[in-house]
């Protein structure tokens, strides 16, 4: 059971929830709105566009209204309406757009005969323009049954809520000719659609026309309605006013023949008096404005009459335009306005119909739309300007009149961009080995010298911080051993990039010793030196002196022998000492 009264409550709240839904959704969409104030003037013309002069009895003429809507939010269905007073006879209700200059249709204009009323809706051309407004003609008679005889006719117009009365001056009614056998009118009916009233006044001088017959021609757009054909006998006052009592002719009377759907013939007989004839056409093509008919009397005794006759109608045109709304942005530093900002790309998007559309700013710091509807936008920045940051917060955007919106767009500036050279200095025999103590300077691309820096024990050195660009680093002083090479190397920072380069170094080379020269040895005489067997010494010995020695001695080196140099030097040495040693014991005694 409980399981039964839970299914019964869940199937009520779904019927409740799904009739209240829709309620609530279509309470969300925007309705058409009657608007009022829309009609800012109305006048009355001949046809030509003259207002002087009086108007003829039965002329055609022209009312022109100009229109302003006075709201910047119209909307598709939104409707405006105006009353024709009971003087302005509409001949036929019609329907035709409002245009604007480039062709596009802004709405419609309806004209219902039957009730006298035009009707103006618009449609999504308006939605979104400012300063909508127009002009609408309308192409109307005076409406005989009404102004009878009278020589000022008002002519009253409803819109605003208010009635507007405009005094034209009529010529007078103008008498029939009494001679007139003739004449025929017609009307599309306001009663059925697509039909034309055709009203013949037959022999109204009350002539005897002896074996009278009417021929009918019609003109491109319509044919015949069969059996629409009504024979009257009928007087008329010297206006052509219809005067009582009248009678209907029987079928019988007279016979009706077609030709042809656009060709009838009727046979009247002999006939003394004045008739009424009327009978309708069906219109084919409504894309005319007018439709066109011949029709002829002929009789043995008469010669043939025959009229082109046009139906009345009524026409009108109407014209609208409006204008968009223009949007402007700038771009500027945030704590200096004076500074504008280039190549800011942003998107703009209709809260209403979720239409994008995209600017940049250009070297100004601006960008503009035209031409845009008016209503609620979001503005999203896209991409900050260089060395900027992007704003992430959507901003809302009101377009409310055809005068330019002006934004102004703030940015703040990004922590300066940064980059990081490294710098490795190697023997260029041996890349391995990493070298100390070089010196550098780097240097922009101006010509000014940045800083300087020296490589450390593991032959690199270190720069953060650069701000990017193009750089050279020169070498000022080489490592101790190496030659010093001053040829720029070109090299750039990039925005958190380590920018590496390694510079290699010529060892210079060591210069070899040169060996001392040693100066020739003196000569010794050829003289032989007197040898004395016998010396004392001072030490009171007997020296001996062997004779091989001594000739051996006088084998003594020559000048340029220097195969025993060394040895003979040792011995010359030796003999000197000896020699100075025996000179001084001498002295001595």
């Amino acid at each position: 059971m409980k399981l039964k009264r839970g299914l019964k409550l869940i199937t009520i709240l779904t019927l409740i929830f799904t009739m209240v839904v829709p309620f609530f959704q279509s309470g969300t969409k925007a309705r058409a709105a009657e608007l009022n104030n829309v009609i800012d003037s109305v006048t009355v013309t001949h046809n030509d566009g003259s207002s002087t002069g009086n108007y003829d009895f039965y002329e055609e003429f022209t009312s022109t209204f100009k229109w302003s809507a006075k709201t910047n939010n119209l909307k598709s269905g939104d409707t405006f309406t105006v009353k024709l007073g009971k003087t302005i006879y509409v001949a036929d209700s019609i329907t035709f757009p409002l245009k604007t200059e480039d062709d596009q249709v802004a709405g419609e204009v309806v004209v219902d005969a039957a009730h006298n009323i035009m009707t103006v809706t618009f449609n999504s051309y308006v939605e979104g323009r400012a300063n909508v407004k127009g002009t609408i003609q309308l192409q109307d008679y005076f409406n005989l049954e009404t102004i009878k005889e009278e020589t000022v006719v008002p002519l009253t117009y409803t819109f605003n809520g208010e009635s507007t009365t405009i005094n034209v001056n009529v010529n007078p009614t103008p008498v029939v000719n009494p001679e007139e056998i003739l004449i025929k009118g017609g009307t599309i009916s306001q009663d059925e659609t697509n039909i034309i009233n055709w009203n013949a006044r037959i022999n109204f001088a009350n002539k005897a026309i002896n074996n009278a017959v009417i021929v009918d021609t019609l003109g491109p757009g319509q044919e015949f309605v069969p059996n629409s054909v009504v024979l009257t006998k009928q007087a008329f006052n010297e206006y052509g006013a219809l005067v009582p009592p009248s009678s209907v002719v029987p079928s019988s009377d007279y016979t009706v023949t077609f030709d042809s759907p656009t060709k009838m013939k009727i046979s009247l007989g002999d006939i003394n008096q004045s008739y009424r004839l009327t009978y309708q056409t069906k219109i084919t093509d409504s894309s005319l404005q007018q439709y066109r008919n011949t029709i002829a009397i002929s009789g043995d005794n008469i010669e043939t009459k025959s009229l082109d006759v046009v139906s009345d109608s009524t026409s009108g045109s109407g014209t609208a335009d409006g204008d968009y709304g223009s949007f402007e942005l700038t771009k500027v530093d945030k704590n200096d306005h004076n500074v504008t900002l280039e190549g800011a790309e942003f998107t703009l998007v209709s809260d209403t119909t979720g239409t994008s559309y995209q600017l940049t700013t250009n070297i100004s710091g601006k960008a503009n739309l035209d031409n845009l509807p008016l209503g609620d936008y979001t503005l999203t920045e896209t991409k900050a300007p260089v060395g900027y940051k992007i704003s992430n917060s959507p901003v809302k955007v009101t377009i409310n009149s055809s005068i330019l919106t002006n934004f102004m767009f703030e940015n703040e500036k990004m922590p300066p961009a940064k980059g990081t050279l490294e710098i490795t200095k190697v023997d260029s025999q041996d890349t391995s080995l990493q070298l100390a103590d070089a010196e550098f300077k780097l240097v922009d691309r101006d010509g000014n010298i940045i800083t300087r820096i020296v490589t450390d024990a593991s032959g690199k050195a270190n720069l953060s911080n650069l701000t990017p660009g193009e750089y050279q680093l020169i070498e000022t002083k080489a490592p101790t051993g190496y030659k010093l090479d001053e040829t720029p190397i070109s090299l750039t920072i990039k925005t958190d990039e380590v920018t590496k380069i390694t510079v290699e170094n010529t060892r210079t080379p060591l210069t070899p010793l040169t060996p001392p020269i040693p100066a020739p040895p003196t000569p010794l005489p050829n003289t032989p030196i007197p040898i004395q067997p016998n010396i004392k010494t001072d030490i009171g010995k007997k020296i001996t002196v062997n004779e091989r020695n001594v000739e051996k001695a006088k084998n003594l080196p020559k000048t340029g022998d220097t195969q025993k140099t060394v040895m003979f030097v040792l011995l010359g040495t030796i003999l000197l000492i000896v020699a100075y040693r025996v000179i001084k014991v001498k002295k001595v005694n």
